[in-house]
């Protein structure tokens, strides 16, 4: 056994002091050495919950990470948070104290020396369904994602996850899946306010996934790094979906790479960004995701929704790819800073928020879309599915786009070229609150009289799709409009920006 580790000093922060010669250095020099300093020999083994409940004490100490056990008895005296803090996993499953401190350190690769070998799996949770957690939080919402519940089978060169019961608006689009250092497969599923959470460190070694969906279920088919029979699926870490609010959600951050940048507008950009491997993140037409940046030791984020690909050349060349439109404004600290990123740079882009669903607009005869500037970007969205992917002669669409200038006119080209192609079906109408003397179109703010000159009556079907997006003020007004039109606020679709 090792010796006991003496507790660090501590200076007047508060912060611990390590001794010389326990630097991070030190210790990656100690790890490379080759001694055995995870005290089997060289040699993995399954460790039960109750083997490593015995190993808790400073002098013998293990600790389980993401379903791998470590023996971090050696390792003490140069963690940096000190011995009473790291004390808090010992002899246990320490996966949330370390995501909570250490989310971005890959355990695997700096304890590599110290690993002990694979928690085992519970014996009480060796079945092939889980069911979903029993008692979800109280804030939830959508209680019918209580019943959501997974099984897997093992075949020759795959292992099939099958995610069943799922709502009948919930399509792989509402999923996010993440397999981290080919072992641990995370799993998120959103339903505005809600998200159900699976986390499986998985038996073996995955090099990629698959996924296909059929009615209520969607499958991830995890490709094996070697075609071994499989024993388990692994370790559940959650003992089945967890089911939070997302009030209460830790949003993951994901690096994604800037591969392309162009101008819009004269104060637009452009961002293409390539995905990390292993991660499947393709929001539902409409929803936004979140985009960080440091600043002044702060962390703040901004939403953008994602937006297609309006060249249809190129939207073959940009699979597993996210595509933003970004403003920059005078005084906006998140779009100035992503203004400043260049090609490889990268983005931190989390998971996703929004509660339209595609049956709303693709069961719509007549669509209304009413967007001011970057309001356009969940319209961009909803065009390209009605009029592209999912296209029906008997529809009807319109869209009143609002500017300041013509200058100011995000995508126009793109956007006149759609309604020179389904000229029977859509047409744009472009109004500028401040034109100069040359621009012969429709002009002023968005008022009852102009949207019933446009629009007609639109509004007075059940089955017509409207839906606004634009600035605070703008979106205020424009639902009072509509509201008066239709005599309530549900019989449209409002973005918040």
């Amino acid at each position: 056994m090792f010796k006991k580790p003496k507790e660090p000093a501590r200076n007047l922060t508060g912060r611990v002091s390590l001794g010389r010669g326990y630097s991070l250095m030190d210790w990656l020099r100690l790890a490379g050495s080759g001694k055995d300093l995870s005290g089997t020999g060289g040699k993995y083994k399954d460790v039960t919950y109750e083997e490593l409940k015995k190993h808790n004490k400073e002098e013998d100490c293990w600790m389980a990470v993401h379903g791998v056990v470590f023996n971090i008895t050696p390792y003490i005296r140069y963690h940096p948070g000190g011995v009473e803090e790291i004390m808090r996993g010992a002899g246990a499953d320490g996966t949330k104290l370390f995501d909570q401190n250490h989310a971005w350190v890959n355990a695997s690769n700096m304890l590599k020396a110290c690993i002990v070998g694979r928690l085992a799996y519970s014996p009480s949770s060796q079945t092939l369904s889980i069911p979903a957690l029993a008692t979800p939080n109280a804030n939830i919402q959508h209680k019918s994602l209580a019943n959501i519940s997974y099984t897997w089978k093992d075949a020759t060169d795959a292992v099939i996850v099958k995610i069943s019961n799922l709502p009948d608006d919930m399509t792989s689009r509402n999923m996010v899946a993440h397999l981290k250092d080919n072992h641990i497969l995370f799993i998120y599923l959103f339903q505005e306010p809600d998200v159900c959470i699976l986390e499986l460190a998985l038996y073996c070694l995955i090099d990629s996934f698959k996924i296909s969906e059929l009615m209520n279920s969607i499958s991830l088919k995890l490709i094996k790094r070697d075609p071994q029979s499989w024993k388990t699926l692994g370790n559940d870490l959650r003992n089945g979906f967890d089911l939070i609010a997302m009030s209460n959600f830790d949003r993951p951050v994901f690096p994604c790479r800037l591969v392309a940048k162009t101008k819009v507008t004269h104060d637009s950009d452009q961002y293409i960004c390539a995905l990390p491997k292993n991660l499947h993140l393709a929001p539902p037409v409409g929803h936004h995701l979140f985009i960080s940046v440091e600043s002044e030791d702060l962390v703040l984020h901004r939403s953008y929704t994602p937006i297609p690909i309006l060249d249809k050349f190129s939207s073959s060349s940009f699979n597993n790819h996210l595509v933003f439109m970004i403003k920059v404004y005078r005084e906006g600290i998140v779009s100035s800073a992503i203004s400043q990123k260049s090609i490889g740079d990268v983005l931190d882009i989390s998971p996703m928020g929004g509660n339209l669903t595609s049956r709303k607009y693709l069961n719509a005869i007549n669509i209304l879309l009413i967007a001011a500037g970057t309001g356009i970007t969940p319209m961009l969205g909803i065009l390209d599915d009605v009029l592209f992917k999912n296209f029906l002669d008997i529809r009807q669409i319109k869209l009143i786009f609002f500017n300041k200038t013509e200058k100011d006119i995000l995508y126009r080209k793109q956007l006149e070229e759609f309604q020179e192609q389904k000229k029977e079906y859509f047409n744009i109408f472009h109004v500028l609150s401040s034109p100069d003397d040359s621009w012969s179109g429709l002009s002023g703010r968005i008022s009852l009289p102009l949207i019933k000159k446009i629009s007609g009556s639109i509004f007075c079907e059940e089955d017509d799709f409207i839906a606004i997006c634009g600035p605070q003020g703008f979106n205020k007004l424009a639902s009072e409009i509509f509201t008066e039109l239709t005599g309530q606020s549900s019989s449209f679709t409002l973005f918040q920006g």
